[in-house]
C-alpha cells in the first residue's frame, strides 16, 4: 500500500513537471517568434506606408491614428497583463497561459508602423513584450521550485 502512495505521489510529480516544461516551452517558443517578428519590424521601422499611397487613397483613408493613443493602449495592456500574473507569482498558484501576447504585441508593431511612429516607439514594444514573457517565465520557474505538499521537491 506504501508503495502505491509513492507511486501516485510520483506519477503526480512527472504530471506536474511535464505540464510545467509544455507551459514553459510553448511560451519560449512564443518569445523566439516575438523576436524574429520584432526584427523584422525594426527593419522597416523607417518606411512611411503613407507616402507610397495615392492622393486618392490618402484622402479615402483619412489621417494616420495619433501614436499618443497607441502609447495609452500599450500602457492599459501591460498593466492589464501585469497585474495577474504578480498576483499568480506572489501567491505560489499554478501559472497558466491566458493572453496570446504574440498577436497583441503584433498589433502594437502595426499600430506604431500605420503612425508612422514605430522608429519611436519600437523599443517600449520590445521591452513590453520582453517584460511579460520574462514575468511568464519567472512565475512558471518559481512555481517549479516549489515543494509538493507532502514535503517533496517539485524539482
Amino acid at each position: 500500500m506504501n508503495q502505491h502512495r509513492f507511486w501516485n505521489s510520483d506519477c503526480s510529480r512527472r504530471e506536474k513537471d511535464q505540464s510545467l516544461i509544455i507551459l514553459s516551452r510553448k511560451g519560449l517558443l512564443e518569445l523566439l517568434q516575438f523576436l524574429l517578428l520584432s526584427g523584422c519590424a525594426f527593419a522597416i521601422r523607417d518606411f512611411n506606408l503613407f507616402a507610397s499611397f495615392s492622393e486618392q487613397i490618402k484622402v479615402f483613408l483619412g489621417c494616420p491614428p495619433p501614436a499618443v493613443l497607441t502609447n495609452i493602449a500599450l500602457t492599459i495592456y501591460c498593466i492589464a497583463v501585469m497585474i495577474p500574473q504578480c498576483i499568480c507569482l506572489a501567491s505560489g498558484s499554478r501559472p497558466i497561459r491566458t493572453h496570446n501576447h504574440l498577436a497583441y504585441l503584433l498589433t502594437f508593431y502595426l499600430f506604431y508602423f500605420i503612425s508612422n511612429a514605430l522608429a519611436a516607439n519600437f523599443a517600449g514594444v520590445l521591452a513590453v513584450g520582453l517584460i511579460l514573457y520574462g514575468l511568464g517565465q519567472l512565475s512558471i520557474w518559481a512555481y517549479a521550485c516549489r515543494p509538493l505538499e507532502d514535503g517533496n521537491p517539485a524539482v
